[in-house]
């Protein structure tokens, strides 16, 4: 009874591990980039796009950091657009408040699931409106050789970080191991029990 109830809970146990990570999968936030300078300092009118590659699928969330200076009640409002470059849906359009950004963290733009997201292109384009003179904000970066982001549609040598958040799907050696836990169960509980038939 012992060696059927072991073989048992080893096969509820890889089917359990199976159902995680088939409903849940697993869910990811990864830093894009470094943070030791500030790439792009905020001014009224300007415009910063940037082109960034999912590396998940079921990318819903991006997280962008930002400075103020210690400033704080900074006014003014930037429009954040995320378009899927490969088809030019727009899957993000919000105006924020400046007054929102909190110095050296990230905010973050949450859209709807975008189930195949993985090795797929997005630009983001913030759009600077209505800020005044006595406003700080700017997105913290580095100095980066691939130029991967505009400035008023010229390209400069500087990147800004990003977080992504998404759901890792490479986990198929979890999965075969859980089916072979399974199997191996199955197969010697179904022994135990033909013997216990034949005598």
């Amino acid at each position: 009874m012992r060696f059927k109830l072991k073989y048992f809970i080893y096969g509820i146990i890889g089917l359990i591990i199976i159902l995680i990570s088939v409903l849940l999968k697993f869910n990811v936030y990864t830093t894009v980039g470094d943070s030791n300078i500030v790439a792009v300092d905020f001014k009224n009118g300007m415009e910063i796009e940037k082109n960034f590659t999912s590396l998940y699928d079921d990318l819903n969330k991006i997280g962008i950091k930002f400075a103020t200076y210690m400033a704080k009640n900074n006014q003014g409002i930037m429009n954040v657009r995320i378009i899927d470059d490969s088809n030019n849906l727009e899957i993000y359009n919000q105006d924020i408040q400046l007054e929102n950004i909190v110095d050296n963290e990230f905010y973050f733009f949450d859209f709807n699931n975008q189930k195949d997201s993985k090795n797929k292109v997005y630009k983001i384009i913030i759009k600077v409106k209505e800020v005044d003179n006595d406003t700080n904000v700017g997105i913290w970066g580095y100095y980066s050789k691939d130029k991967l982001l505009k400035v008023d549609s010229k390209v400069i040598d500087k990147d800004y970080i990003v977080i992504v958040n998404g759901k890792n799907n490479d986990y198929k050696l979890v999965l075969y191991f859980a089916f072979y836990i399974v199997i191996v169960a199955m197969i010697e509980i179904l022994k135990e029990n033909s013997g216990k038939v034949k005598k």
